[in-house]
């Protein structure tokens, strides 16, 4: 255990950054071959495709805009970039608008609810879903 404080101790902030981002590539890779993420889908491609599906454009989407139409879909957006990409609710934040951790984490439970009380709405989302996987 003293091996182990001592070595943690000597480790820099860049080289603990560059662990991280190891173990976050290596997270991903081991990911894709379990198929619990598609190797083929990238976080530019969900908001590609979604911003189609619901005709607002990728630009809007990721905005800073707060209308409640457009903050319905961005929810929609952020918890579709969690569940097909397994993506942090930072890396999630930082693509719509720069949300923080709460807000996007907090988003994702309102429009799982949402989701899981209407069935037009949980019926939208699979398809959704589903049309991205492809």
């Amino acid at each position: 255990m003293e091996a182990v404080r001592i070595v943690a101790h000597k480790i820099t902030k860049n080289q603990l950054n560059s662990i991280i981002k190891m173990r976050d590539e290596l997270d991903s890779i081991i990911n894709q071959i379990r198929g619990d993420v598609d190797a083929f889908i990238t976080p530019e491609i969900v908001v590609s495709r979604f911003s189609e599906m619901v005709n607002v454009s990728p630009e809007v989407l990721t905005s800073k805009i707060r209308d409640v139409g457009i903050v319905h879909k961005r929810r929609m957006l952020m918890k579709l970039l969690r569940e097909l990409l397994r993506m942090s609710y930072k890396d999630i934040g930082a693509i719509v608008g720069g949300l923080k951790i709460h807000a996007v984490s907090l988003g994702i439970k309102i429009i799982s609810e949402e989701i899981d009380e209407i069935e037009s709405l949980r019926n939208f989302y699979k398809k959704v879903k589903n049309d991205i996987r492809l």
